[in-house]
């Protein structure tokens, strides 16, 4: 609205009350005053009054409870919105008729409420041949209206019939004049009280849009994309010309889309905003009228993590969140060694987390770590928090409102950094929604704390949050907050979204549909919901002088509004459009970005200590520069948070489980005789049950019995199917397991690692280590071996092995398999009848002198600070890697510089 009516700004002068039909237009209307009287020169004005019809509305209810019109015999009290719905909501799940979704029918059952209310219909229940749904509404009616009349509530729908003869009696002052805008029809509630107005003396005004002349022509692009991004070009066009116009863009389904119509912007007006520091939604030159819900603004993110701890038990997701938030005190001091603690935490494999331990954990790190008592003020914040009362009992709303907000006080919500525009006002508005949350003693009672919670956090999900921006000179509209406005300049977009009648809603399925078409609600028919969308685009259209309608060609269903038909095409290339900088592309292609191919890291210094175990072999094997980002820079993942036992910590249990077993069975003899007897399900079941206990022992909180059961369960079919393979072999004797050797070469010193050495019958040793793939023998050949762990201890052993076998363990598949010099598994070859040795064409110890050569030039490599990235299998090698950002082979492959 650039200028305002001669009339309204009488109005305001004059001290009358303007009353409209929706908060934004009075908004609008305020903030137009104040930059009229500012440019008049006026330093001092009386702020106009200026109310939403809602607004007003409670203004005269609380009136009419103050005057003690309303009940003069007990207290009065005025329910809020959401006060009434929760009540609402209460009065459905106690009845004889519990719908799935409470919430909704509530909602529903509310509005029928208001329409009888407004438009004078009777109970649906009274009348002959009610629907089920009708008969369960009434009696939701009945028991609303009774509680409320006993607790002597007045509830918004009411207001105006408690209003009426209050007015009429004198016992409620109304104003000289009143002057109504935005409102295109009365319901029969609204006209009783406009007449109980004029019958006392108020008079009454009312404008209407003005029709201005506009010029508005439709607009077909190819997809919806395009047609944002040329609305996006014909705007900041306009702004250029014009930086004191007043544009607005509207688009159905805002809601929903608010995201996509966001990124198109900022790409038009902000080019350089996904740069760090730059973009900040203040300094948009536009605001949107639609937004996420407050619960998804990162500063109540953090509050809403901060109060799950209440609870005593939160996931290791949470926690991890609260630890490395900003938003808590010490949160960016401390922000190095609260990472630090967060990936210790994690490889402890917890997923969740009993807040009585984390006083325990933050002390042990400390330790570890070295951290000066005292100087850690997050375990400051856990202490306080354990002298908390963990099961606090029942309690009001507003009780647990003051506990939450000392909650949150203890740990310094919401920190202690300069938070921007934005985040203030997610801040305002979540304290505001905690005072809401604190009336609702009178509705609800005393709850528990989870109740409370679960309530809070509903209400954050539920409560949109739509940032204020001030005096930008671009608005993304609905199109019913469009409505009334006026604007140098208008966007309309998607002419063809049946979203257009939709904005009016469904017929109400508590109310009979015959009443409510007789009585004309908007979204009782398709007729009266098109008439309404028709009368709504003739509002926009005449709402600036220049206007254009587009829609896509892509996206069209065949459903247009005739008002929309009847606009003249126009073509693109007719418009003035703005080029848009998008320096993103060119990126690539840039000659002055200089290419260095680095991949010589330092040598490793023949006096410098590292603890070389035989991975380094392994990952140098994979690609030079994963070894080398892991072994030299220590570069390690945040352990992935998973439920229950971690993949790779399965495989430790099997392996713990064999080692146990084979303390057991030492020999293929004691074997044979185990599984011919009765008590070998009795020792594995034990093996299985130590193992866990032990394995257990290291985890921050203990298993659930049912989950134990399972991994229990697990561990004993794996280890008695596994024994069974065991026997399709040569007689043996386990020397020892889980063994340890050092192999000095290239002058490093490596540890070898193997999980068990056996000694065949006539035969020799026979090398074996337990894996979850199975064997593939052409993997140990070339000059990048994998997994060359049995290798390297062949090479550390005195005595010659006679076999290096893999054993596949895991409930897809089963066995044993490798390479043998002489028959140790009956099903598999010698080595000098495999194709393995067709392909190299040497005997066995050849063989073990090659694999010794190609390590021992692996270990050199490494100690050389050899770093190259080159991944042996490609990205196959790469999907399981997580130095993806620090190699950038992604951008390599991609053609990015």
């Amino acid at each position: 609205m650039p200028a305002l009516s001669e009339r309204i700004r009488d109005a305001l002068s004059s001290g009358a009350v303007v009353v409209t039909s929706s908060k934004r237009l009075s908004n609008e209307i305020r903030r137009n005053y104040a930059s009229g009287q500012a440019e008049k020169g006026v330093q001092a004005w009386q702020r106009g009054r200026v109310l939403a019809w809602q607004q007003w509305l409670r203004t005269l209810g609380e009136q009419v409870l103050w005057s003690g019109y309303a009940s003069p015999a007990g207290r009065r009290q005025l329910l809020t919105p959401l006060q009434e719905r929760l009540l609402w909501e209460r009065i459905v799940s106690q009845s004889d008729y519990v719908p799935l979704n409470i919430r909704a029918t509530a909602q529903l059952a509310r509005q029928a409420w208001g329409a009888l209310q407004e438009w004078r219909m009777p109970d649906p229940g009274t009348v002959g041949f009610s629907s089920r749904e009708e008969n369960a509404f009434s009696a939701w009616m009945k028991a609303y209206h009774e509680t409320c009349v006993a607790r002597s509530w007045l509830d918004s729908a009411r207001v105006i019939d408690s209003l009426v003869p209050a007015i009429g009696s004198g016992a409620v002052p109304v104003p000289g004049r009143v002057l109504l805008v935005g409102f295109s029809g009365f319901n029969p509630q609204q006209r009783a009280l406009l007449r109980a107005l004029t019958n006392m003396g108020t008079r009454l005004g009312m404008v209407r849009a003005e029709q201005g002349s506009s010029a508005a022509s439709m607009l077909t692009l190819h997809d919806q994309h395009a047609e944002l991004e040329t609305a996006a070009r014909w705007l900041r066009s306009r702004v250029v010309s014009n930086p004191d116009a007043r544009l607005a863009l509207v688009v159905p389904d805002l809601d929903e889309t608010f995201q996509r119509v966001e990124r198109v912007l900022d790409k038009a007006f902000l080019p350089g905003s996904f740069l760090p520091g730059a973009g900040e939604e203040s300094e948009r030159p536009y605001g949107i009228a639609a937004g996420r819900p407050l619960r998804k603004q990162p500063v109540v993110v953090a509050a809403d993590h901060v109060l799950a701890l209440s609870m005593g038990s939160v996931s290791m997701r949470v926690l991890s969140r609260i630890i490395r938030s900003p938003f808590i005190a010490g949160g960016i001091s401390e922000a190095a060694r609260r990472a630090r603690f967060d990936a210790w935490m994690r490889e402890k494999g917890s997923v969740d987390v009993d807040m009585r331990h984390v006083p325990g954990m933050l002390e042990a790190f400390r330790h570890h770590t070295g951290i000066a008592t005292g100087s850690f003020r997050l375990e400051t914040l856990f202490e306080n928090l354990a002298q908390r009362d963990s099961k606090p009992a029942p309690q009001p709303p507003s009780n647990w409102a003051r506990s939450f907000t000392e909650l949150l006080e203890t740990f310094g919500w919401p920190g202690e950094g300069q938070r921007d525009a934005v985040q203030r006002q997610a801040q305002r508005d979540f304290d505001s929604l905690l005072s809401e949350f604190a009336s609702l003693d009178v509705v609800l009672g005393d709850i528990g704390a989870v109740e409370a919670l679960r309530l809070l956090r509903h209400l954050l999900r539920e409560r949109q949050f739509e940032y204020h921006a001030r005096n930008v000179p671009i608005w993304v509209l609905n199109p019913e907050d469009a409505e009334w406005l006026s604007f140098d300049h208008l966007w309309i977009c998607d002419a063809t979204n049946q979203r257009w009648t939709g904005a009016f809603g469904e017929p109400n399925p508590f109310v009979p549909v015959e009443w409510q078409r007789n009585h004309k609600l908007p979204g009782s028919a398709p007729a009266l919901r098109i008439g309404r969308a028709e009368k709504m685009v003739r509002q926009l259209i005449a709402a600036a002088p220049e206007v254009v309608v587009s829609r896509s060609s892509e996206s069209d269903t065949g459903f247009q509004l005739a008002v929309f038909s009847a606009l003249p095409s126009i073509a693109a290339q007719d418009l003035e459009l703005a080029d848009l900088t998008d320096y993103r592309p060119g990126l690539p292609g840039l000659d002055e970005i200089e290419q260095i191919d680095d991949g010589q890291g330092p040598r490793l210094d023949p006096v410098e200590t590292i603890d070389l175990d035989q991975d380094v072999l392994a990952l140098q094997s994979a690609c030079p520069f994963r070894s080398f980002a892991v072994q030299r820079l220590g570069a390690q993942p945040l352990r992935a948070l998973r439920p229950g036992v971690r993949p790779e910590a399965r495989v430790v249990l099997v392996r713990m489980a064999l080692e146990h077993m084979w303390h057991r069975i030492e020999s293929s003899d004691v074997l044979q005789a185990a599984l011919t007897g009765e008590h070998l399900e009795v020792q594995i079941w034990e093996v299985a049950d130590t193992v866990l206990a032990v394995f257990e022992r290291k985890l921050p909180v203990r298993l659930s019995k049912r989950y134990r059961a399972l991994e229990h369960a697990r561990l004993v079919r794996l280890l008695l199917h596994w024994l069974r393979i065991e026997t399709d072999r040569a007689p043996f004797e386990v020397r020892q397991t889980n063994v340890q050797a050092t192999v000095e070469m290239a002058g490093v010193s490596l540890r070898a690692h193997v999980d068990r050495v056996d000694h065949v019958d006539n035969r020799g040793l026979a090398i074996i280590d337990y894996d979850t793939t199975p064997f593939q023998a052409g993997r140990w050949l070339g000059e990048r071996p994998d997994a060359p762990s049995l290798l390297l201890y062949a090479l550390a052993t005195e005595e010659e092995p006679v076999a290096l076998l893999t054993g596949c363990v895991s409930a897809e598949q089963m066995n044993l398999a490798g390479v043998q010099h002489e028959l140790v598994v009956s099903d598999m070859p010698v080595y000098e009848q495999s194709e393995l040795a067709e392909k190299t064409g040497l005997d066995w110890d050849d063989l073990l002198d090659a694999w010794r050569s190609t390590l021992e030039t692996l270990t050199a490599e490494f100690a050389g600070g050899i770093a190259r990235v080159q991944p042996k299998y490609g990205p196959e090698t790469c999907s399981d890697c997580h130095l993806g950002t620090l190699c950038r082979i992604a951008d390599k492959r991609s053609g990015v510089k």
